[in-house]
């Protein structure tokens, strides 16, 4: 049997098409070697460490958000949060149960507790308090950046 051009015609062109297909198939497994996958937050959790003209200096945490791709390690940070004439800063007052309003073996629902929101200056925060910062842009990466939200929680213990 002799082989004519147009068989090795045939095999090249079944070759590319093969070759094209499975490119498609996988181009998203391949854009993931290209690009780097993105990380979201719009979050940033913290202990203050300074507060210094309308700036918040934070360390701690971005919160990735749900559905975010790609690879983070929680390490620890430093970052500036400015404060905007839009910024809310939230006191979250939670009341904590006494001993005689807590169930078998010390337990409560966080649910039942009363809880109080109040808005306050940035007066109101000190250094060692625990934040959570929300941004309404993506901050993951960033060393500073806007605040839209501040909130802390307050615990109000029982007086026995």
């Amino acid at each position: 049997m002799i082989k004519t051009p147009s068989f090795f015609a045939s095999v090249y062109i079944t070759i590319i098409l093969v070759a094209v297909l499975v490119l498609v198939l996988n181009w998203s497994t391949l854009t993931g070697f290209i690009r780097k996958e993105k990380v979201e937050s719009y979050q940033f959790a913290g202990i203050i460490t300074k507060i210094e003209d309308n700036r918040l200096y934070l360390k701690g945490s971005f919160v990735v958000s749900e559905g975010s791709t790609g690879d983070y390690n929680g390490s620890v940070i430093e970052a500036i949060v400015k404060i905007t004439n839009k910024t809310e800063i939230i006191k979250n007052t939670i009341y904590l149960p006494s001993q005689n309003e807590v169930g078998p073996n010390g337990t409560y629902k966080v649910s039942d507790l009363k809880k109080e929101q109040t808005v306050i200056m940035l007066a109101n925060l000190t250094v060692n308090k625990s934040v959570m910062v929300t941004s309404s842009k993506n901050i993951f990466g960033k060393q500073s950046f806007n605040a839209e939200k501040i909130e802390y929680v307050e615990p109000i213990y029982p007086k026995n």
